[in-house]
């Protein structure tokens, strides 16, 4: 996170009220979540992401929260971002924590004998491939592998 402009440390919770400081955090995922701080004496910021449009947040409630939910981003492609929070001047804004989204990965095994075929998660030899069977104590995935040494054989 980077800050510019005035700014505090207090219990782990960086604020400013100057109209015009800063912060930035780069991130890489598919969304962003602000939490900070939010009171009666907090003010009004802007969000924008890589440089794009900017939204206006609200750090103003009746009643103090901390780790307040302030702000989602909207759904990002999968790639490095950078979100700037702008503070407005019309009283403190606070920045406590960013839980950044991730998508999930899923790992599909596919078995080089039992899944021949030619549909997703398939695979399909040319001729000219062997399969070579195993033992229970043989280290190869299911204890086979197929194999080939002619020229132009593929999978």
């Amino acid at each position: 996170m980077v800050w510019r402009g005035d700014h505090q440390f207090n219990n782990n919770d960086h604020y400013s009220g100057n109209q015009g400081n800063w912060l930035e955090v780069k991130f890489t995922g598919v969304r962003i979540d602000v939490y900070g701080t939010v009171a009666n004496h907090h003010g009004t910021a802007t969000a924008k992401i890589d440089g794009g449009t900017e939204v206006a947040l609200s750090y103003q409630t009746d009643q103090r929260g901390e780790q307040a939910f302030i702000w989602s981003s909207p759904l990002l492609p999968i790639r490095e971002h950078t979100l700037r929070i702008t503070v407005d001047g019309t009283g403190v804004v606070t920045a406590d924590r960013f839980d950044v989204h991730v998508p999930t990965t899923r790992i599909v095994q596919v078995d080089d004998d039992a899944d021949i075929g030619d549909g997703v998660s398939q695979i399909t030899y040319s001729d000219g491939w062997t399969l070579a069977p195993g033992n229970e104590n043989d280290p190869r995935f299911n204890n086979n592998d197929h194999y080939s040494g002619n020229k132009d054989n593929w999978f």
